[in-house]
């Protein structure tokens, strides 16, 4: 069965408003899905830590699994892999931008504020691909083989486009 809906290949993560649209559901909906971790088992918040929004990103595969009514079964790593897509040590930050469906901004601001290691060459910023998959991994929203829980609704996340869920 083919996919419902069509995403640039390398837009590996997509903020609630996207994953509204997909699947058309509310974002309360969507954040209670976030939540039970059945069919959207992989979502990360991925705010700088100093903002009072969060900012949510969704894994594609599970909106993919959504559309076609089955689970999304891969595991963590299986993700990250995808999400990171290269074995490279670095990545350009404009590759994560891309994949991360975020700005310069929020990983300027993650690199400055020690979450993300990275360091300009020329005229880019190259983010260490160990420390992008480490920081997705303390991340990710709300299941059991995360270290450190992250709260969810308590908080107020972004939406993604600056509207904030309380």
């Amino acid at each position: 069965m083919n996919d419902a809906f069509t995403l640039a290949p390398h837009v590996q993560l997509v903020d609630v408003n996207t994953a509204r649209a997909i699947i058309g559901r509310s974002a309360d909906t969507v954040l209670e899905m976030i939540e039970e971790g059945r069919w959207i088992k992989y979502a990360f918040a991925i705010s700088a830590g100093s903002r009072k929004l969060r900012c949510i990103r969704i894994f594609r595969g599970c909106l993919q699994a959504w559309t076609r009514k089955t689970e999304h079964r891969a595991e963590l790593g299986e993700v990250l892999d995808a999400i990171l897509t290269t074995n490279r040590p670095r990545l350009r930050a404009s590759e994560l931008v891309e994949r991360w469906s975020c700005g310069h901004d929020l990983l300027n601001h993650l690199v400055r504020g020690r979450q993300l290691t990275g360091a300009i060459t020329g005229h880019a910023l190259w983010i260490r691909r160990q420390s992008a998959a480490r920081f997705l991994e303390a991340r990710l929203i709300g299941h059991a083989f995360q270290k450190e829980v992250v709260p969810t609704l308590a908080l107020g996340f972004s939406l993604g486009s600056g509207v904030e869920v309380e």
